[in-house]
Parts: C-alpha cells; sequence; structure tokens
C-alpha cells in the first residue's frame, strides 16, 4: 500500500479517499506551520493533564482515565433512575410546546452554547469525533475561551455521562482481556485496529491501562493503532494525543507506539474483510 503524509499545520486538507490506504499521520504540528492563535492555547492548564491540538488549532485536554481529573463514578442506581427520570420529563415538557417555541428555544440554546449546536446539527447524520471527544472531557475539563456554562450543563448530563463511563468500560474491559493474549506472545508486535475510531480515545487509554497495571506486556513491542475512518482531522488529533501521552511526563513515556490513519467508509463494509485479513496475519491483532 503506498503511504502520504498529512500536513497537519495551515495547508491541512482532506486527502482524496482510497480505501485501505495507510496514511502516515503527522502527529506534532511543525513550529512554523502551527494554525493555533494564542486565543486558541489552553490559558488555564491542569497540572499532570496533557493536551494536544486540534486540526484547527484548539489545544484541548487529552483524556486519560486514570487521572482523576477525567475519572468518572459510576451513578448507583437510584442517582442513575433520577437521571433518566429528569431526562424523560425535560424532554415530555420540551414537546408540550408549540412548535415555534421550541425552533426558538432551540435556536437561542444553539447560540448559547457550542456542545448543543453540534448535537443539533446531527438530526440527519452521525455526531463527528471531535463534538464527542468534546463531549466526553466533562463538564470540567472544557475550556472557559471556547465553551460556556451552558456547554457545561450539556456535559454534564446523561448523554454526556454515558459516554464517558462507556469510555472507562471499553478500556477497561479490552485491558484485561488483551493482558493474556498478550502474555503468550512477548515478542510479537502488536497492532489496535478501532474501526470508525475518530480520536481513538479508547485505543489510547487501553495502552494507559496496560502501561499501568501490566508494563511489562508492552516492554520492547512495537505498538501500532490503526484508525479507520470517513474523515481524518480526528484521528489527526488521535496521533497528537498519543505524542503528548508519550511525553516526559505522560503516561505513555518510553512507549515505542505510533498511530496510522486508514480512510474507511463504513458504508463499504466488503473491502472491510480482505484489509483485515491482510492486517492480522503478523502481530498481535486487536479489534
Amino acid at each position: 500500500m503506498g503511504s502520504v503524509r498529512i500536513r497537519t499545520g495551515s495547508s491541512f486538507e482532506e486527502p482524496e479517499y482510497h480505501p485501505g490506504r495507510i496514511i502516515k499521520v503527522q502527529s506534532a504540528p511543525k513550529q512554523d506551520d502551527i494554525m493555533a492563535t494564542r486565543s486558541n492555547l489552553e490559558p488555564e492548564k491542569k497540572p499532570g493533564v496533557c493536551y494536544a491540538q486540534t486540526v484547527e488549532g484548539l489545544e484541548l485536554p487529552v483524556i486519560d482515565i486514570t487521572n482523576p481529573v477525567f475519572r468518572v463514578e459510576e451513578p448507583g442506581r437510584a442517582e442513575m433512575e433520577a437521571l433518566i427520570r429528569k431526562m424523560n420529563e425535560d424532554e415530555k415538557n420540551f414537546y408540550r410546546l408549540p412548535d415555534f417555541l421550541r425552533r426558538f428555544f432551540l435556536w437561542a440554546l444553539s447560540r448559547r452554547s457550542f456542545l448543543m449546536r453540534n448535537l443539533l446539527s446531527t438530526s440527519t447524520t452521525y455526531l463527528s469525533g471531535m463534538n464527542t471527544y468534546l463531549l466526553k472531557l466533562g463538564p470540567d475539563n472544557l475550556g472557559k475561551r471556547y465553551s460556556k456554562p451552558f456547554d457545561r450543563k450539556v456535559a454534564s448530563s446523561l448523554p454526556g455521562l454515558s459516554a464517558r463511563l462507556r469510555l472507562q468500560d471499553m478500556a477497561s474491559m479490552a485491558a484485561e482481556a488483551i493482558t493474556t493474549v498478550l502474555s503468550k506472545q512477548l515478542d510479537a508486535s502488536l497492532q489496535i485496529i478501532n474501526i470508525a475510531g475518530g480520536p481513538s480515545t479508547d485505543s489510547l487509554n487501553l495502552l494507559v491501562l496496560l502501561k499501568r497495571k501490566n508494563p511489562e506486556s508492552l516492554d520492547g513491542r512495537v505498538i501500532t493503532i490503526r484508525v479507520l475512518d470517513l474523515e481524518n482531522a480526528a484521528p489527526v488529533f488521535a496521533g497528537r494525543a498519543l505524542e503528548a501521552l508519550k511525553s516526559l511526563d505522560g503516561p505513555l513515556y518510553g512507549l515505542n507506539a505510533s498511530l496510522e490513519y486508514v480512510p474507511y467508509d463504513w458504508r463499504e463494509a466488503q473491502l472491510l474483510g480482505d484489509w483485515l485479513r491482510h492486517q492480522i496475519s503478523t502481530g498481535v491483532s486487536w479489534l
């Protein structure tokens, strides 16, 4: 397969779509090619938290579920039932309003909240990888320069909480399952294949958990995360997030890990089988 490098600064462009072609992600923007202005950089960085830039130059925290800043405790049964009941009541009350008032309120909320605006824009499509990532950050980790109080309210809602809990569960279950496999293949490379992976937060946190709980399972191992997705903006952020986590003070410091983006349209499922069979023929693969 041929490969090309994505420039991730001011010349960022969507590459021509070729299913299955591996694209090397340039994880860090070059110093002379950074789009971010001072207004896009996070002025109040939290100690112990890594940060990475989006392709637009916005600096965001990199989610690490082992860090208490991002960790969320699962609600008890009574609390969860109360959250579900409140969400259902709010929805019923909203649809009791006349149609013109509903449209007005949605318009007003979209002006007050970029998260709400992003959610409303998905009424006929899917929520993009980066918009989902922002929802998973949690209300206390949204930067004040790009978010407003209502954004934090949206992030603390049941859908936001559910997204964060799902991330924790997915990464934890994957880490538990793959540990045994890695212990039996000490010299094999590891490739993590993330279908419709976007920012690949689950794959990155899988590595964080393994590095923290079973560091010997990754020692000396060549690791590649391959992200299959239709758009490359989120995988580019994922590559930058990986480099941030591998920095001197990051939880993945010393890890021989890289990330590659593979253009893939999930509507073309017939192409996936052959590509996967080729990829899993060597090393340890995890889907």
